[in-house]
């Protein structure tokens, strides 16, 4: 058999082995039928956070709209664009349970070929590879991140890059002279990858992941041997520097479909502002947090409710396993004078202390220099480079292992055996202690509707929806159980129909679980989870035995189109009416409910939403009558309602998620009313001719109408998404000409001698 092809058999079945023992941890994934709900003390991350959201985004897909506008959150809020992996399993899979799993499937397989593309290119033996991929798919930042699928969609190709990128990057040689077709052609495949982790829809992941890249590409080329001359800068590298940086602005480019999007909604949300250094968590927990490389349960462990330390596990926790740590530690001190394991060591210590944010100097110097991170709010998502550093290391800590035993031993399967007890060490260690930061659970039952949901489907005119007090009793729960150790009390939690699981069962919720909300929600709901971070705060709280709440809260909550309430107690309002159901959380009907559109003829212009806010809080202040429009362009005075009721006829009907219909017979010229959050964005015709849509009450809008029958539309236009998916085909169909123009020109050369990697 030729040499290549046995390299090419041996590689194959080492691959096979590592997609084997990836699956072994979670196998219930194969069925197709398992949801893991990791807990985030005040709501279940995945469950009650980005699945409902995608389930909706891939029912959007599979009716032919572009998903712009997601109403079931926040009275409605423009998405974050399209990430292609998500994109591609819930559009493609209608069952949830099932695109879930072949999502996961693919983000796991895919870390771990990548860790193993990785390691076999700077050097490790298969074995080493297999290590490194498995130990890189199920590390301590994949493992607890699975909750944010957004984020280890990202995470999971780091390695990848890195590999093309260190081979475009190597230095000419007899056997490989300098090609600059082949160096475009590697450069193109290096900018798809950073576009699929663009594409994963999680930004602060992605600049870590290219100020990585641009400090492997400073040590790779500052290795570089020195010219004739004794210069180090020539021609060829600066070439690549340049490359290297056309190469990132191409795959951001390929993601333009979720960054732009994303920095649209961050425009139109309080996250805008900046945080100062001071700001970012600082922790002081060096020793800790070192140990807990070595040992799973250092400071305890969220699963079972053992952890007390300051900041969250989920986001510090980036144990690889002991044999593997140990590994690299014998990585640095075999190969101490290679180039690889310095910068190894170096990328993953300098990670390591910018992760304790503002307690070091180092991150307070990237904070001065790199103005992207201001927007963070947790440095600890750079822990995932250290734990790419440790993997990769101990990839190559495990081949001069079985290189230093082959010399002393006569048999070479004596080495492999020794390398293969290494592997299944590090994956005994890693199944037991990974596995149980996501507990999977059937997801048929799961995913079912919960008896209270199918209380509010019984219900006639069923508007948006509120559940008072889920956050703190989902905290009371996981304070009670402690960890997910039992599930049974996280089941019973689904009762409260907390966000966003409204949307997988059909219902629109008022408040939501969203990174940038509108700023008239976030102004009136605040953030779901922070207590007190919006005005509703103030006007309701649930407590062990009712709900209190203040006398115009029912008013507040019609003005934003809430038909129906939930709480786990009784509400101290007598106009609320229970709804009989089974749930063991109570269902209340809103008094004196207003749908989600209505007609008044009174208008009150109101600069601040604030203002808007006390006024509506006034016991003589009626909806039904007068509209409090903010910001209202010029010539818009306040006009005082009519004696009499307007009388007016109303008809709302979403016809997509970005399109709404209202059909109104006005008596009189007046106001339109929608209670859907106000968006720039918002496009709006009454009969065929555009009208301005105004920021209307606290979070809703409204439109001017003459007196007669009238026929409204609204359309989201979405421009940031729909600008973001052309170029992100553009660039993606670009670089793909150019990977195929550089293939063509490497194939056609008659001076082509072939690469070889050092």
């Amino acid at each position: 058999m030729p040499p290549r092809s046995s390299e090419a058999r041996a590689t194959a079945v080492a691959l096979a082995i590592l997609a084997a023992l990836t699956l072994l941890p979670h196998p219930s994934l194969l069925t197709l039928d398992a949801v893991h709900v990791p807990d985030d003390l005040f709501v279940s991350d995945l469950f009650g956070g980005e699945l409902p959201l995608r389930a909706s985004v891939g029912r959007m897909l599979r009716a032919g709209e572009l998903p712009v506008w997601e109403p079931s959150v926040y009275g409605g809020a423009a998405l974050l664009g399209i990430d292609l992996l998500g994109a591609l399993c819930f559009g493609l899979i209608s069952r949830v349970a099932a695109a879930l799993d072949v999502f996961l499937l693919v983000v796991l397989l895919g870390a771990a070929g990548s860790a193993f593309v990785l390691a076999r290119r700077l050097g490790a033996s298969r074995s080493g590879a297999v290590l490194a991929g498995f130990a890189w798919a199920h590390s301590g930042v994949m493992a607890t991140q699975l909750r944010h699928i957004g984020v280890v969609a990202t995470f999971a190709w780091t390695p990848l890059a890195l590999a093309l990128l260190d081979r475009a990057l190597e230095p000419a040689s007899q056997e490989a002279p300098w090609d600059p077709s082949e160096r475009r052609r590697r450069l193109a495949a290096f900018a798809l990858v950073v576009g699929l982790q663009a594409l994963g829809g999680f930004p602060q992941a992605l600049l870590v992941a290219v100020l990585a890249y641009g400090a492997w590409t400073v040590a790779r080329l500052a290795a570089w041997p020195r010219d004739p001359r004794g210069r180090l800068v020539t021609a060829p590298m600066a070439w690549l520097v340049a490359g290297f940086a056309v190469a990132c602005i191409t795959g951001f480019g390929i993601g333009a479909a979720t960054l732009l999007p994303i920095r649209d909604a961050a425009l139109h949300s309080e996250r805008t502002v900046r945080m100062t250094a001071a700001f970012a968590p600082a922790h002081s927990a060096w020793l800790s947090r070192a140990f807990g490389l070595l040992s799973p349960h250092a400071r305890g462990d969220a699963s079972d409710g053992t952890y007390r330390d300051t900041d969250l596990f989920w986001e510090s926790y980036a144990y690889v396993g002991l044999a593997t740590a140990l590994l690299a530690a014998f990585a640095l001190f075999a190969g101490r004078r290679r180039r690889v394991e310095r910068t190894l060591a170096l990328l993953g210590i300098a990670a390591f202390l910018v992760s304790f944010g503002a307690s070091t100097p180092l991150y307070r110097v990237a904070w001065e220099h790199v103005r992207t991170l201001r927007s963070f709010g947790l440095p600890t998502r750079f822990l995932f480079l250290v734990d790419v550093a440790l993997v990769t290391l101990a990839a190559l800590g495990l081949t001069h292992v079985e290189r230093w035993y082959a010399r002393r031993t006569t048999s070479p399967l004596r080495a492999r055996v020794l390398a293969a007890g290494i592997v299944a060490l590090v994956v005994l260690d890693l199944c037991a202690a990974q596995r149980r930061q996501n507990p999977f659970v059937d997801g048929a039952s799961w995913l079912a509707p919960p008896e209270s949901a199918r209380t509010l489907r019984r219900e006639a005119n069923v508007g948006r929806i509120v559940s008072l007090g889920a956050a703190a009793e989902h905290l009371e729960v996981y304070n009670r159980v402690p960890g997910w150790q039992s599930l049974a009390p996280f089941f019973a939690q689904r009762e409260s129909l907390e966000p966003n699981t409204p949307a997988l069962w059909g219902f629109d919720a008022a408040d939501g679980y969203f990174v940038f909300p509108g700023r008239g929600p976030l102004f009136f709901w605040g953030r779901y989870g922070v207590l007190g971070s919006g005005a509703a705060a103030r006007l309701h709280h649930a407590g062990p035995r009712t709900v209190t709440m203040h006398p115009m809260f029912a008013r507040l909550l019609a003005m934003q189109g809430v038909t129906h309430v939930l709480s786990p107690v009784p509400l101290d309002d007598a106009r609320f009416v229970r709804v009989p159901s089974a749930s063991s959380w109570r269902v209340h009907r809103v008094p004196d409910p207003l749908g989600r559109a209505w007609f008044v003829d009174g208008v009150e212009p109101v600069h601040e939403r604030s203002a808007a806010l006390a006024r509506a809080l006034e016991p003589g202040f009626d909806p039904r009558r007068t509209v409090l429009l903010r910001d209202a362009p010029p010539g818009i005075e306040a006009v005082p309602a009519t004696g009499d009721a307007p009388g007016a006829v109303v008809h709302w009907r979403r016809e997509a998620a970005s399109r709404i219909a209202v059909t109104v017979d006005a008596p009189r010229a007046g106001w339109v009313v929608l209670a859907e959050t106000w968006h720039p964005e918002w496009e709006v015709t009454v009969d065929g001719q555009r009208r301005p849509s105004i920021e209307a009450h606290v979070t809703g809008q409204a439109v001017r109408v003459d007196a007669g029958r009238h026929v409204l539309r609204w359309r989201f236009r979405g421009r940031a998404v729909r600008r973001g998916v052309a170029l992100s085909l553009a660039f993606a169909v670009a670089t793909g000409l150019a990977l195929r123009g550089a293939r063509r020109s490497r194939g056609s050369s008659p001076d082509r001698r072939g690469s070889s990697a050092p």
